[in-house]
C-alpha cells in the first residue's frame, strides 16, 4: 500500500494542483548539435522554402553524422525556465473562448541570402529548439549569436524577442521591440506583443498619449479583451483624464460577469482620483461572493477601511475571509500589514496600477495559460513595479511549479526582507534546495524558523514533508505533531496537519493510529479528494468497508477526474467488486498519465491476469519490477511473476472475508 510514495509530499500542500509538464529529450546537447551542422550544410534560402514533409528528412540526415561524431558543440548552461499557486482563482469560464489562441509564431517573411559569407542558420535552430524546450536563457544566446551575421532578420529578432520576455530580460526586449513593431512574432491577440511592451515602456516613462495610441492599435482579441481595456483605464489615470468615478462596467461594457479583479481594479483607480465613495462600493463588489474573492481584493478592502476608518467593517471583512479560506500565517500578517493605522496604500500611481493588472492576469491566467505565460506576465509586472513582493513571491511559486528550483531559490531571496512573504519564501527555498538534493542542514533551516515563530506551523510542515520524503517517517510524524500543538483551535484547512501524519503512520505500519488522522482530516475537510483516496484505497487493498470506500473514491474522482491515483484507486475499487473489463478501462487511463508508476503497471497487469491475457500481465509485472517498486510490492510482483494470481470469481469478489490476490501454491 505505498501508491503515494511516488507523490511528493509537497504536493499534498499545494492549496492548488497545476500539473506543468515540461517535456525532456534525453540528449539535448546532440540535438542543439545536430540542428547547428544542419545549417551549416544546408544554405540559409533553401531551409526556408523547404517544404515541411522534407525538413525533417533534411534534418535527420544533416543531424545524424553529428550525432554520432566525435566533435561537440555546447551552449552556455541556463537551468530550464518555465509556472504555482496563485492566491485565489477567479472563475474565468466566462472568458470568451478565444482566449485559448496559442502564442505560437508565425512564418515571417524572410530575404535569403546565397551572398559569400551568408548566416548560418545552426544557431537560430538551436535557439528555436532551445525555446521549445524551455530553455530560454540558452536560447538567448544562440539567437544572439545568429543575429550578429544577420542583425535585421525578423524571424530570428523574434525568437530572441520571446525568450527575452519569458527569462525576464524585459529591458533588453525594449530595445529590440522597435524592429518588430507591427509584426507577428506570437499569436493574434497575445498580450506579449511588441506594441504591448512598447505601450507599457511608455507608459512607464509618463508617455500616457503615446501610450494610449500604441494600444488602441492592438488587437482586442483573447485575453485581449479584458487586458487592454484595463490598461487603457489606468493610462487614463496616469495622463489626468479620470474626472467622473469609474465603474467596472465602463471598462468591459458589453460583459455578461465582471470579474472580482475588474472591480478591484476600478476600485484602485477611484481610490487614488479620490472618489471615495465609488472606491468603497467597487471594493465591496470584489468581494461579495466569498466563493471566488481574491485575496489580494480583501487585503486592499482592509487597507481602505484602516486609512478612510471603519475598524468593525474591517474586521468583519477579514473574519468572513479567514472563515470561508482558511488561515493561515501568511494571510494574517498580510492583513495586519496593509490595515496598520499607518500603512499606505496598496497602489499610489497609474505605473503601480498597470503592474497590477498584469499581476492580476497572471493569478487569472494560473492553472489555463501555460506557465510560460505567467512567467512573462509576472516579469512585466516586475519591470513596471521592481519592488512588488506578491508578484515576486508568485514567480517564484511559478518556478517552482516548472521544477526550475534554482530560479525559484534566486527569485525568493530576492524579495525585501521586511516583506511577510520574505519568511515564507525562506521556508520554501529550503523545500527547493531539497529537491535540487541539497538536504544538509535543511532540517536545522526549518527548525531556527520555527523557534523565531513560535506561533507559526509553516515551518514544522515542511520539516515534516522534507523529512517524509526521505522516508524518515518518525521524525516527520514528530513534527506534525508539534505543528499540531501550536494550533489553538482547529480549522478546515488543518486537515492537511492529520493526513500528512497519518500516511507516516501507515508507512510505519501503525495503521489504527494512521486510520485515526485519515478520519480527524476527513472531519475537518469532508470533501478533500486526497483524503478520500488514500483512506478509500487503503480500505480497499485490506478488504475492508468496501462499499463506503467505493463510494470515497467515487466522490475523489468527480472533484479531480484528471488525477492518475485517483484514476487507478477507481479501476482498483472495479477490481475488488470483480469488475474486470470496466477497472482495465481505469487502469490504462491512469497509465497514460503515470507510465513509469510501479503500482498502477502492477495493477494493470493484475486485471489482465483476472481476464486470461497472462502474458500482458507479465509485461506489465516486468515494467512495474523495472521502475524500482518499494520492497514490499517488489516481493508480490515476484511472486506473482513465479506461481500466477488467484482468479476471482466476480460474484464473490466483494466478500469482505476472502483475499483478493494471493498467488497460487501450485
Amino acid at each position: 500500500m505505498c501508491r503515494l510514495a511516488a507523490k511528493s509530499p509537497r504536493s499534498f500542500r499545494t492549496l492548488t494542483i497545476c500539473k506543468n509538464l515540461i517535456g525532456k529529450w534525453p540528449h539535448t546537447n546532440d540535438i542543439l548539435r545536430a540542428c547547428k551542422h544542419l545549417f551549416e550544410v544546408i544554405p540559409i534560402n533553401t531551409l526556408i522554402n523547404i517544404k515541411k514533409p522534407y525538413f525533417l528528412a533534411a534534418f535527420l540526415l544533416a543531424g545524424t553524422s553529428v550525432l554520432w561524431s566525435p566533435a561537440s558543440f555546447a551552449g552556455p548552461s541556463a537551468p530550464s525556465s518555465i509556472g504555482h499557486t496563485a492566491p485565489i482563482n477567479p472563475d474565468t469560464s466566462k472568458i470568451e473562448e478565444d482566449s485559448k489562441t496559442e502564442s505560437v509564431p508565425a512564418a515571417v517573411s524572410v530575404s535569403p541570402s546565397s551572398a559569400p559569407g551568408a548566416p548560418s542558420f545552426g544557431s537560430y535552430l538551436s535557439g528555436r529548439f532551445a525555446e521549445s524546450q524551455g530553455d530560454v536563457t540558452r536560447g538567448v544566446d544562440f539567437l544572439r549569436e545568429s543575429l550578429k551575421r544577420d542583425p535585421d532578420n525578423k524571424e530570428m529578432l523574434g525568437g530572441l524577442y520571446r525568450m527575452m520576455m519569458q527569462s525576464g530580460k524585459i529591458e533588453e526586449a525594449v530595445q529590440i521591440a522597435p524592429k518588430l513593431s507591427g509584426v507577428r512574432v506570437v499569436g493574434d491577440g497575445s498580450e506579449f506583443s511588441p506594441d504591448m511592451l512598447l505601450a507599457m515602456d511608455e507608459a512607464k516613462q509618463g508617455k500616457y498619449e503615446m501610450a494610449a495610441k500604441r494600444l488602441q492599435g492592438i488587437p482586442k482579441a483573447g485575453f485581449n479583451n479584458l487586458l487592454v481595456p484595463l490598461l487603457q483605464e489606468w493610462i487614463k489615470l496616469g495622463a489626468g483624464q479620470i474626472k467622473t468615478p469609474l465603474e467596472a462596467k465602463e471598462i468591459l461594457p458589453e460583459a455578461k460577469v465582471i470579474l472580482p479583479h475588474i472591480y478591484l481594479n476600478a476600485a484602485f483607480i477611484n481610490d487614488i482620483a479620490g472618489f471615495e465613495e465609488a472606491a468603497q462600493q467597487q471594493y465591496g463588489a470584489s468581494v461579495k461572493d466569498v466563493r471566488v474573492e481574491p485575496f489580494r481584493a480583501v487585503e486592499a478592502f482592509a487597507n481602505y477601511y484602516s486609512r478612510k476608518g471603519g475598524k468593525e467593517k474591517r474586521q468583519k471583512l477579514i473574519d468572513d475571509y479567514l472563515a470561508a479560506h482558511g488561515d493561515s500565517f501568511l494571510a494574517d500578517e498580510l492583513l495586519a500589514e496593509s490595515s496598520a493605522e499607518n500603512a499606505k496604500p496598496l497602489v499610489t500611481n497609474a505605473t503601480e496600477g498597470l503592474a497590477e493588472v498584469f499581476y492580476t492576469m497572471a493569478n487569472i491566467f494560473h492553472g489555463v495559460r501555460p506557465a510560460a505565460d505567467e512567467i512573462t506576465t509576472l516579469h512585466l509586472a516586475l519591470y513596471l513595479r521592481p519592488n512588488f513582493p506578491a508578484a515576486e513571491f508568485l514567480l517564484a511559486s511559478t518556478y517552482e511549479l516548472a521544477q526550475d528550483y534554482q530560479t525559484a531559490v534566486a527569485t525568493y531571496q530576492s524579495i525585501e526582507k521586511d516583506s511577510p512573504y520574505f519568511v515564507r519564501g525562506r521556508i520554501r527555498s529550503v523545500y527547493d534546495e531539497s529537491e535540487m538534493g541539497r538536504n544538509t542542514g535543511a532540517v536545522a533551516k526549518l527548525d531556527a524558523i520555527a523557534a523565531e515563530r513560535p506561533g507559526d506551523i509553516d515551518a514544522l510542515l515542511a520539516k515534516g514533508d522534507i523529512l517524509r520524503a526521505q522516508n524518515h517517517f518518525k521524525e516527520a510524524a514528530d513534527a506534525y505533531t508539534i505543528a499540531a500543538s501550536r494550533v489553538k483551535t482547529m480549522l478546515k484547512h488543518h486537515w492537511i496537519i492529520y493526513f500528512s501524519r497519518g500516511t507516516c503512520f501507515e508507512r510505519m505500519g501503525q495503521w489504527e493510529k494512521a486510520e485515526a488522522d485519515m478520519k480527524k482530516a476527513l472531519k475537518l475537510n469532508p470533501g478533500e479528494p486526497e483524503i478520500l483516496n488514500y483512506l478509500g484505497y487503503s480500505w480497499l487493498t485490506q478488504h475492508r468497508n468496501i462499499v463506503e470506500a467505493k463510494k470515497m473514491i467515487e466522490d475523489a474522482y468527480d472533484a479531480r477526474p484528471e488525477d492518475a491515483h485517483i484514476i487507478d484507486s477507481m479501476g482498483y475499487a472495479l477490481y475488488v467488486n470483480g469488475e474486470f473489463a470496466s477497472a482495465l478501462e481505469y487502469f490504462e487511463q491512469a497509465l497514460e498519465r503515470t507510465p513509469d508508476d510501479p503500482t498502477v503497471n502492477d495493477h494493470l497487469g493484475d486485471t489482465y491476469w483476472q481476464l486470461g491475457r497472462k502474458t500482458e500481465a507479465k509485461y506489465q509485472w516486468e515494467r512495474a519490477l523495472a521502475d524500482d517498486p518499494d520492497a514490499a510490492l517488489e516481493k508480490d510482483i515476484r511472486k506473482k511473476m513465479d506461481k500466477g494470481l488467484a482468479l476471482i470469481h466476480p460474484l464473490q469478489a466483494v466478500d469482505e472475508k476472502k483475499p483478493l490476490t494471493t498467488p497460487t501454491d501450485e
